[in-house]
């Protein structure tokens, strides 16, 4: 395998980018622990010149750049499935020089990633939305893991990323987009914890995972008790969910069993963290997806040739 990810490099390496895009006067950062070894997403900001806007970029890995359909490599990621994260080491997906190295957005490298670049208000909201082409041992011990709004950062654009590419590719491939469906709660269960909310006057709102995230958020409070009800009531409520699922779009005719309950969008896929887990169609269907899209638009991109930093191949 490892010579087969030689031979690919090499042969690609003298190929020119479908599309190229560098950003070598851009800051393009990476938000991970210190520990961190396979770095499969980075984000871009920079105010543009009227001053009343920014330019917000997330930079996803190009995976499918190194691993070939139906390749020795393509085929052992897909038995896999995913990257272990065990207590004292991680079982990658795949090939370690792969993950850490030649996919790994590691700082001051050029990189080839799928990138979805929006301009922002200074408030986040949309102002204008393009695609660019282009060793083993006991735990010594523990602690509670603090999330913290650098997560909730980077959270909130790999959603708006992954909703992005969702539309894209469907848009492009209306009959055979990889999307990702996640039904609403089953119903006889829904009423039942319904009814026993209901009866221990608990104000529970499941028209919608909106309006359910509302009323928990209410009911979670800010006392001594919180975190337990917290534990108690996510519990209770995630027992009437279904599973989320992979489903080719020209399988299902209504759009609306196209939707994402949990997150409340209508089109959804899995577009980041290719190093770390198997989208399908293998190495990234979503980037293999996105892939026929790339076309080159001179004007907007300066030039040709191989990719600089982070050289963008835009989804």
């Amino acid at each position: 395998m490892l010579e087969e990810m030689q031979d690919s490099q090499t042969s690609k390496s003298s190929q020119p980018c479908q599309c190229d895009k560098t950003c070598l006067k851009d800051c393009v950062f990476t938000i991970d622990p210190s520990t961190a070894r396979d770095l499969d997403d980075a984000l871009s900001c920079k105010p543009l010149a009227d001053g009343n806007a920014y330019e917000v970029g997330v930079h996803i890995a190009d995976v499918s750049y190194f691993v070939p359909e139906e390749s020795d490599l393509d085929k052992v990621a897909a038995e896999r499935a995913t990257s272990v994260y065990l207590v004292q080491k991680v079982v990658p997906m795949l090939p370690r020089p792969l993950c850490e190295e030649l996919c790994s957005l590691n700082p001051m490298t050029d990189k080839l990633t799928f990138s979805v670049i929006w301009t922002l208000t200074p408030e986040g909201k949309l102002k204008l939305a393009f695609t660019l082409d282009h060793e083993t041992g006991l735990p010594q011990g523990c602690h509670i893991y603090e999330y913290q709004d650098s997560n909730k950062l980077v959270e909130e654009f790999m959603l708006l990323a992954n909703m992005a590419v969702a539309h894209k590719i469907y848009r492009a491939f209306p009959e055979r987009a990889v999307l990702r469906r996640h039904p609403p709660p089953q119903t006889k269960m829904l009423s039942d914890l319904q009814e026993f909310c209901d009866q221990m006057g608990l104000p529970m709102d499941f028209s919608s995972a909106g309006a359910l995230n509302k009323s928990l958020t209410k009911l979670f409070g800010n006392d001594e008790y919180s975190l337990a009800r917290k534990e108690v009531l996510t519990n209770m409520c995630s027992r009437p969910m279904q599973m989320a699922q992979y489903f080719c779009s020209g399988v299902l005719q209504d759009q609306e069993q196209f939707r994402h309950y949990a997150l409340n969008v209508p089109l959804y896929t899995h577009f980041t963290s290719p190093i770390h887990h198997l989208q399908p169609g293998g190495g990234g269907a979503a980037g293999r997806n996105c892939s026929p899209q790339v076309q080159c638009h001179p004007e907007a991109s300066g030039h040709r040739g191989p990719p600089g930093p982070t050289g963008q191949r835009g989804a």
